[in-house]
């Protein structure tokens, strides 16, 4: 027993000592490893930032190449690091179709992101360019593409109205100047009994068109309705001044919805029914009459009658 626990004893005492020397044999390798200079290449995104509302920029990211030589340390540190540096549309040199940053002034940028001051950079081009153009800009109405139906006996005199009902769009000449309205998403509301409001987004007809705000304001007036009905007096029209003509009947109904509040508001005299002498059928004696006038703030206005007799006569 004595015997197994002195070997027990000296084989934990070995097994901790090798534990120990082969941690401190990785540190050493590790930290060998870290002040060791290397060369590595890699790509680095580049990505335009602060552009301004009257600019489009072809792409604001691009990726070049780039050859570091470093110690470990510094390349590892890199390696856990978002390989991405920021330019600022403003500070870029400009001519009239392209933005660019030469290549010595990139590699600053480099070194103050990642701290490669005394390092070795190589980057593969010259100049890094982006194209751009100045952005066109147009006012233009907006349009509400919307899919409504109303619970019966409910209805709206008005359009949905929208505000502000014009934007100004800004991108690319040659894609504006072929656009003369923007349409918003569809809206749908069904089984409306009751005034609705709220935003809806506006529908851009490609990435490099912008609009002055993204979506705006709807406001859906809704009231109850009823039909009503009136007699309405028949006008004839280009009847010669020798004849003397006669309707039978001289009056026709006309139908309609009206909100109720409207409802006594509405006269026969907000009604015309007329009849062309010049349009008649002579054979069978009958002319078509037709609703020229009615109310602005009435639906659906209806006709019940849709032909007239006629008699003519020439005056004394």
């Amino acid at each position: 027993m004595k015997i197994l626990n002195l070997i027990q004893s000296l084989f934990s005492k070995n097994y901790n000592a090798y534990l120990t020397f082969l941690v401190l044999t990785f540190v050493l390798w590790f930290s060998i490893q870290l002040v060791k200079s290397y060369t590595f290449s890699t790509d680095i995104k580049i990505q335009l930032v602060n552009i301004p509302n009257h600019v489009v920029v072809d792409t604001t990211v691009k990726s070049i190449g780039i050859t570091l030589k470093t110690n470990g340390f510094k390349l590892w540190t890199y390696n856990l690091s978002d390989k991405k540096i920021t330019l600022s549309f403003k500070d870029l040199k400009k001519d009239t179709l392209h933005s660019k940053v030469n290549s010595t002034e990139l590699k600053k940028k480099i070194r103050n992101r990642y701290g490669f001051k005394n390092d070795n950079i190589e980057i593969q081009e010259l100049f890094i360019s982006f194209g751009y153009r100045k952005k066109t800009t147009k006012k233009i109405p907006v349009k509400v593409d919307a899919d409504l139906s109303f619970k019966s006996g409910y209805n709206t005199l008005d359009n949905i109205k929208i505000k502000p009902d014009s934007v100004v769009i800004s991108g690319p000449n040659n894609e504006l100047k072929n656009i003369d309205y923007i349409r918003s998403e569809k809206l749908i509301l069904k089984n409306i009994k009751d005034t609705l409001s709220g935003k809806i987004d506006l529908k851009m007809p490609s990435d490099k068109i912008k609009a002055s705000v993204p979506d705006v304001n709807y406001f859906l007036p809704v009231e109850k309705f009823s039909e009503k009905t009136l007699m309405v007096d028949i006008e004839t029209v280009n009847v010669p001044d020798s004849l003397q003509l006669s309707t039978y009947p001289n009056k026709a109904k006309v139908s309609f919805l009206v909100s109720l509040k409207s409802y006594d508001k509405i006269s026969d005299l907000d009604f015309q029914v007329v009849c062309d002498y010049k349009k008649r059928y002579e054979e069978d004696a009958i002319m078509i009459p037709q609703l020229v006038k009615s109310s602005e703030i009435v639906l659906n206005p209806k006709l019940q009658i849709n032909k007239v007799d006629y008699l003519v006569k020439q005056k004394p």
